[in-house]
């Protein structure tokens, strides 16, 4: 990827204008409320007050809960009496507890008994919605089908009723406002009865937390938003009135980006990024929600440096629509945030210091090990510049893999000698609210203790999973319960207060995602060692495939074919460099076991036998052969000579016409230019002078009579992957074989006609790409189209593209959200470039499946760090920021 320091583009402009979707909004103003109640914490989902939209009071309850409730509930525990909940038939309707902790008493009367306020009353009367769908929307329905879960299966003596016992007891825990009083002590005395009675197996749940934790879909819909820890911190330590360096590093995926726009609420902040798409998504973000902001790109000085119309002090106004026409991009009083790309760093810093005093300035520099993993590169000059000259005395780090500070000494000894009475401050986090799973190439999931039959490699493995406690999202949570259920069933840990699974999990409220990966690691570390051998050997040999190999199954094997007629040679680089067949290719054969084989190949061929396995949303490939991987898997499409000589006719046609159209609209202008010289702006005939244009009205004829012969574009849906005809060829029964068993809906690309017209109307691109797009997949390569970039983008933003093909520097540059990823095996990376690879996927909000698909054992070994020792040419990005941060 090519870290652009220049100018903003038209097209990135008219961009960042592009409202955020609304659900995203809430949790930007959140950050930015956040920064002055850092315990805030909001919950959209809808009681039964809130979807009335009508005021809790007095007798509301009794009345809502008579109206809505009072049948299902005694329906209930009438067909399971072994709760006690007894009703009485009261004046006035209150509940209370007896002193019995098995019985609890709700005390009912007449609904035309309960005074409310008429209009409620007709409200809620005149409200005409099935059962079936408030059931599906409100809260306190949701409550009492638990409930009635819990009952069914405990009377059956089935243990699914702790599934829906753990839920019960999780939601509760959140904040939906105005939830029914009489529900909520109804629940309370459910979940108090079975704790009591010592009813609850916690190592069934431990044992069972892939399904009734980690892919509860209501333990995350009924979830609080809130800050993350680390946000909470760094708003708290920005607070300190003294001269700072903070070190933030958390997870991807995990807010820091968006922190900026809590801290100015305060401050006023520098952005500055090498990824320019960050800084850009960054500024869509804060227009969205009315922060003003400021643009320092490809600046040569201070003028250079442009406004977004809010941040806008002096401006002309357009006479005949009244917006802004021109703005004084001179004063930056108003601007709250300036986004710099790292060559103008030095002219936003001196732009805000002409409006602001500098201890008011946060320089908050993103992704500062961009370029550091390399020995020399062409930003390394102007980092160490931009440091060296840097005189805010507030700096903010921000990287999921920055060297932590006893690392990076050298950096942190000149911040002090610069900043008198300065403090450096590290804000670590981590997070393991979802799992995302390693598979290998033979379709295997990665976990430590499939790694090493050594044992003194696994405390290795353990230790640095604690040290870098990224890794643990990586850890695959059915994978560590089945590993912990299985030592200490066949006694293979060493039994002390570390390893004691009741003591460990003493508190109920303390089960999650996080603990049990922990406890993981502590297992690890206290197996008994002469057992581990054997250990090793049965969970290797036991093995659940992720991935099966779907190729053997339409009775193929890799078979070599000759390369591709000169009717498809098209070049694929801006080089001579003609497509040619660099790749065996799968032919229907005869039946052979591919696993047996080892061919490495499980899982790679994702346009064709391997798409099915590929779901809930977009595929990254990172490789540093882009233009290798993008002619392979157009070829492995297996498209007919004669579709691609049609496609390509019809691209040459319309290539033409598109030629055409741009020759008479510089006409056009050229005969606007020439009327503008003739004619005085002020007279009335200047209104519509183009209509009296003879040879303009002829050219906007033409260029309508072209625009109806462009000729359609497209391609049989035989060839786009997971489309319904897809499927049927590569995999006939995948409704009968998906992954897991958890009914995963295979994902496809989603490219309207309009797009499919743009993508076709580029000139410079080669027709090449053209073809993988409409296939849905996105190539990020070294070219000059910023038009087929700036599609490509907003296609994998909307998440209608299948596949995005990019080097390894891509990985700073993006905030898509992916649900794959595959790590190539022509890659040469760093630790800490794996993490921010593997940071890709699983960015988004949603609970979804995810992979990280490695090509080779190389990159899962230096990812868990433990076949070599911690070495110098493993940390290059220490080195670097030691020598050019000092």
């Amino acid at each position: 990827m090519q870290f652009l320091q220049t100018k903003l583009s038209k097209e990135e402009w008219c961009h960042i204008e592009t409202p955020i979707h609304t659900s995203e909004l809430h949790i930007i103003q959140l950050i930015k409320d956040g920064y002055y109640n850092t315990d805030i914490s909001i919950n959209n989902n809808m009681s039964i007050f809130t979807f009335l939209k009508i005021k809790n009071y007095e007798n509301i309850d009794e009345y809502i809960y008579t109206y809505y409730f009072d049948k299902l509930v005694k329906d209930m525990l009438n067909k399971y009496p072994f709760i006690n909940i007894t009703f009485k038939n009261k004046k006035v309707n209150r509940t209370q507890t007896n002193d019995s902790n098995d019985s609890y008493i709700i005390n009912t009367c007449n609904i035309t008994n309960i005074n409310i306020k008429n209009s409620d009353k007709i409200r809620i009367n005149n409200i005409n919605i099935d059962i079936k769908i408030l059931k599906k929307k409100i809260y306190e329905f949701i409550l009492i089908d638990i409930i009635h879960n819990i009952l069914k299966y405990f009377q059956i003596k089935n243990k699914l009723w702790m599934h829906y016992y753990f839920t019960l007891f999780k939601i509760t825990q959140n904040n939906i406002p105005n939830t029914n009083r009489i529900i909520v002590s109804i629940v309370s005395f459910v979940i108090d009865y079975f704790q009591k009675n010592n009813l609850i197996d916690t190592l069934y749940i431990i044992y069972n937390s892939h399904n009734i934790i980690e892919k509860n879909k209501l333990l995350f819909k009924y979830s609080n938003i809130q800050l993350y820890s680390h946000q909470k911190e760094i708003f708290a330590v920005s607070k300190i009135h003294t001269p700072k360096l903070i070190l933030y590093i958390a997870p991807t995926g995990t807010g820091k980006t968006m922190t900026p726009i809590g801290l100015s609420e305060q401050h006023k902040i520098i952005f500055v990024c090498a990824a320019r798409h960050i800084g850009l998504s960054l500024a869509r973000t804060a227009i969205s929600i009315h922060k003003k902001i400021a643009f320092a790109f490809g600046c040569n000085s201070t003028d250079d440096i442009r406004l977004h119309n809010f941040a806008a002090k002096e401006y002309v106004k357009n006479y005949k629509t009244g917006g802004i026409f021109k703005i004084d991009n001179s004063d930056g009083n108003k601007v709250e945030i300036i986004i710099s790309d790292l060559f103008s760093y030095i002219h936003a810093m001196h732009y805000m210091l002409q409006f602001n005093p500098k201890e008011n300035i946060i320089t908050y520099w993103d992704e500062p090990t961009i370029s550091m993993d390399y020995e020399q590169h062409e930003l390394h000059s102007i980092i160490h510049y931009n440091w060296t000259q840097n005189i805010i005395p507030n700096v903010v780090l921000s990287s999921a893999t920055l060297p932590k500070s006893q690392e990076i000494k050298d950096t942190l000894t000149y911040f002090y000698t610069k900043f008198e009475n300065s403090q450096v401050f590290e804000i670590t986090s981590h997070d393991c609210k979802k799992s995302i799973s390693l598979i290998d190439y033979n379709g295997y999931c990665i976990m430590p203790h499939y790694l090493t039959n050594n044992y003194q490699d696994i405390l290795t493995i353990a230790h640095n999973c604690l040290n870098n406690m990224t890794l643990l999202r990586y850890l695959d949570l059915q994978e560590i319960t089945a590993f912990i259920k299985f030592i200490h069933e066949n006694d293979y840990i060493i039994h002390n207060h570390h390893t004691n699974i009741q003591r460990y999990f003493d508190e109920f409220i303390n089960i999650d995602i996080t603990t049990i990966k922990h406890y993981y690691i502590k297992c690890l570390q206290n197996i008994q060692p002469h057992k581990w051998e054997k250990l090793h050997h049965y969970f290797n040999e036991n093995r659940t495939i992720i991935i099966k190999d779907n190729t053997h199954t339409q009775n193929t094997h890799l078979h070599k074919l000759p390369s591709f007629e000169n009717t498809i040679t098209q070049t694929i680089t801006d080089t001579d460099t003609q497509i040619k067949r660099n790749a065996s290719e799968i032919i229907i054969k005869d039946k052979t076991n591919i696993h047996k084989q080892t061919s490495n190949n499980i899982g790679i061929f994702i346009s064709t036998y391997d798409a099915y396995t590929l779901y809930d949303g977009p595929t990254l490939f990172i490789t540093n052969n882009v233009n290798k991987i993008a002619t392979f898997y157009i070829q492995q499409s297996n498209i007919p000579t004669t579709i691609i000589q049609e496609l390509y006719s019809n691209i040459d046609f319309n290539n033409s016409i598109q030629t055409r159209i741009q020759l008479l609209e510089k006409l056009i202008e050229q005969e606007k230019c020439s009327k503008n010289e003739n004619i005085n702006e002020n007279t009335k005939n200047n209104k519509n002078r183009d209509k009296d244009n003879k040879n303009i009205q002829k050219y906007n004829i033409e260029i309508q009579n072209l625009k109806l012969m462009f000729k359609k574009i497209n391609i049989n849906e035989l060839f786009i992957p997971n489309s319904k005809p897809h499927l049927e060829k590569w995999k006939p029964n995948y409704k009968d074989n998906i992954i897991d068993n958890l009914h995963n809906i295979p994902f496809t690309s989603n490219i309207d006609e309009q797009t499919i017209h743009q993508i076709m109307s580029i000139t410079d691109i080669n027709d090449t790409w053209k073809i993988l797009l409409l296939m849905g997949i996105g190539v990020f390569s070294n070219h000059n189209s910023t038009n087929y970039t700036q599609i490509m983008k907003t296609l994998a933003e909307q998440q209608k593209l299948y596949l995005i093909i990019a080097n390894s520097d891509y990985i700073y540059g993006t905030n898509y959200q992916f649900c794959h990823c595959y790590i190539s095996k022509d890659l040469d990376l760093t630790q800490e470039k794996i993490i921010q690879a593997l940071g890709r996927v699983g960015r988004n909000n949603i609970q979804q499946n995810y992979s990280i698909r490695f090509r080779d054992y190389q990159k899962i070994y230096t990812l868990f760090n433990f076949v070599t020792p911690l070495q110098s040419h493993l940390k290059l990005e220490v080195i670097n920021m030691n020598r050019l941060l000092s």
